[in-house]
């Protein structure tokens, strides 16, 4: 067990450090879900900002 940890401890080290970056992606995605904040752009002129956003596409007709 010794010789495989020594013998790959760099690849074992990235592997880590990826599925860590890939945990805490995750994570922010889940959480800016629950917030109500789907997209990271700006919505005046995305043409799917109601889909994104539909409460505050309430009351507004389609253009």
């Amino acid at each position: 067990m010794l010789a495989f940890l020594s013998e790959n401890w760099a690849t074992i080290l990235i592997c880590l450090a990826l599925a860590a970056i890939i945990f805490l992606a995750i994570r922010k995605i889940v959480r800016d879900r629950r917030k109500g904040s789907s997209c990271s752009c700006g919505c005046e002129g995305c043409p799917n900002s109601a889909y994104c956003h539909p409460a505050a596409h309430k009351g507004k007709q389609n253009d």
